[in-house]
């Protein structure tokens, strides 16, 4: 049977995952420097009304006629970062085996404004949030462009040089469903209060299914990008309304257990 949770922090008390608007220093990663291709070229997309969402200016239901815009293709850049025998965090290649006992960050970037959910597997019908998150936007999913999140970051002042997600028994493959979308999505938690209960895994296939197959580009050519970056776009310009990806982890037992 698989765990309730697939990793815990790596300190292993009662924090909780947290996400900071920061990069490694605790300052703020933001800008496009370097970035090119589609994470800054805009294209003329058709937006498309959906069920249960919601417009950030007004608040209200999407349910306007479809209109035509301007804008980038939905897109978010992945990275997985470990810790190095020394406690570095060092960019590493997702498709690597990691084994029980490594300890892990993700880092999500994404090319505009808008909400992000980030979504944990779980054993039976239910998955868990892990963003939104307590610790930033007072606990709110609406993110900036062109800044860089690290999850987990910095649970405390006190185990800040050691917060990371622990992989634990039992091995398998690990997955990671990051939604992106234009408009908050009210099916899904829109911030840390509502991120406590688990969603219906029913949920998340409901989107997916509904959402265009993205694109993946493991090798980015741009200067912004990392040498294990991944950039994932929505390039469907009749509906780019959200972008759905899920990441996997493949996760062993340790090479000396018989």
């Amino acid at each position: 049977m698989r765990k309730a949770r697939l990793w815990q922090i790596g300190f292993g008390i009662t924090a909780v995952s947290a996400l900071l608007l920061s990069n490694f220093s605790g300052f703020a990663q933001g800008g496009a420097q370097g970035f090119t291709g589609v994470w800054v070229t805009e294209k003329v997309i058709t937006r498309k009304p959906k069920p249960d969402r919601v417009r950030p200016t007004t608040g209200v239901k999407n349910n306007a006629p479809p209109r035509r815009e301007k804008v980038r293709l939905l897109t978010i850049q992945w990275r997985v970062l470990k810790q190095t025998a020394e406690g570095k965090a060092v960019e590493i290649n997702p498709e690597s085996t990691f084994y029980t006992g490594d300890r892990l960050r993700f880092a999500v970037k994404v090319n505009q404004n808008g909400y992000l959910y980030i979504i944990q597997d779980t054993e039976g019908d239910e998955a868990a949030t892990i963003f939104p998150d307590a610790h930033i936007n007072g606990g709110k999913n609406f993110v900036k462009k062109d800044v860089e999140y690290i999850l987990p970051f910095n649970c405390d002042e006190t185990h800040k040089d050691d917060c990371w997600f622990l992989m634990e028994p039992p091995d398998g493959r690990e997955a990671v469903t990051v939604i992106f979308s234009r408009d908050k999505i009210i099916t899904l938690p829109n911030d840390a209060e509502e991120a406590k209960k688990l969603i219906k895994k029913q949920t998340i296939s409901s989107i997916k299914d509904s959402s265009p197959a993205p694109v993946r580009d493991k090798k980015p050519k741009s200067l912004g990008a990392g040498r294990f970056v991944t950039w994932v776009t929505n390039t469907n310009v009749k509906d780019n309304e959200e972008l759905v990806s899920t990441f996997y982890l493949t996760h062993a037992a340790p090479k000396n257990d018989k």
